[in-house]
């Protein structure tokens, strides 16, 4: 998904939950090094929507900071429910979720239409 249909999804869903972005900054720098975007909707159901940490910054905690500063939120917000989906082809996150208690429940198969992505 390209950043302007991101941008779109997560504007729309906004209007339907509430979300919360968390950047971590390299204080050297001052560049965006990672960053969270989590949601939580009006069934009080917690979601982490994207989690990223660019590849130069991964193994020094910044994922796991981030993590628990949205799972945090989520619990003070009293979310009923917290799930994170992950796209295939990126397995090696699943062992990551998998330290926070997520656990695969169902896995979805989809056909892909031409033309879709």
């Amino acid at each position: 998904m390209n950043f302007e249909k991101r941008k779109t999804f997560f504007l729309k869903k906004a209007t339907n939950a509430e979300l919360r972005v968390d950047i971590a900054v390299d204080a050297k720098t001052e560049q965006n090094v990672g960053y969270c975007v989590s949601s939580i909707d009006k069934e009080k159901t917690g979601e982490i929507e994207s989690l990223f940490v660019a590849s130069d910054y991964r193994g020094f905690g910044i994922g796991d900071c981030l993590m628990r500063r949205v799972l945090t939120w989520m619990d003070k917000k009293g979310a009923a429910a917290k799930i994170v989906e992950v796209a295939a082809g990126n397995e090696q996150a699943l062992s990551f979720y998998n330290r926070y208690g997520f656990l695969t429940r169902r896995t979805v198969l989809k056909q892909i239409m031409k033309g879709e992505n």
